[in-house]
């Protein structure tokens, strides 16, 4: 994992535990088990474009459930950010006396 990404959340399935995580201005989807490091399944560049599948992913059967997992994960992290942003907006610059 990138030392700046930001875990999001994570999900699980069979042997698999997939993790969201927010690097730069992409969201990563990666998968491990306990015997694999993780991988990249997919990216997601805004919540309105299609998942860029990684490698054998593209082509999984798995690829619409991790899809309908991993959005909402990723649309509560943007929420949190525009609630936190909006409340440092409502804080006064300066306190008067």
């Amino acid at each position: 994992m990138d030392d700046s990404a930001e875990v999001l959340g994570e999900f699980e399935r069979e042997d698999y535990v997939f993790t969201v995580l927010h690097v730069d201005k992409v969201y990563r989807i990666e998968a491990r088990t306990e015997k694999r490091r993780p991988v990249l399944v997919g990216l997601i560049h805004h919540l309105g474009t299609p998942t860029s599948w990684s490698g054998d992913w593209g082509g999984d059967s798995w690829r619409s459930w991790i899809d309908q997992k991993a959005r909402p994960i990723i649309a509560g992290a943007q929420q949190d950010a525009r609630d936190r942003a909006d409340a440092a907006a409502a804080q006064p610059d300066h306190i008067a006396e």
